[in-house]
């Protein structure tokens, strides 16, 4: 039997996640590095420092939003 997994919307598309995932976890599903990055779940933004103990649950609304320079 394989993990269990969750529903998440991320950005407005859903999404699946093994259960029990952290922003952290989220971050290598998505092949992403944390620099420039910032998230909100259920239009509250989450600290850096507290990623790695944010489990997502099902259901969350998971705002990423990447900071880009230039012009």
């Amino acid at each position: 039997m394989g993990e269990e997994k969750i529903n998440i919307t991320l950005n407005n598309k859903e999404i699946s996640i093994k259960k029990g995932a952290s922003l952290v976890d989220l971050l290598s599903v998505l092949d992403k590095k944390p620099e420039g990055i910032a998230f909100a779940i259920d239009c509250k933004v989450v600290k850096r420092q507290d990623w790695e103990a944010t489990k997502l649950e099902e259901g969350a609304q998971i705002t990423m939003i990447k900071a880009v320079c230039g012009g």
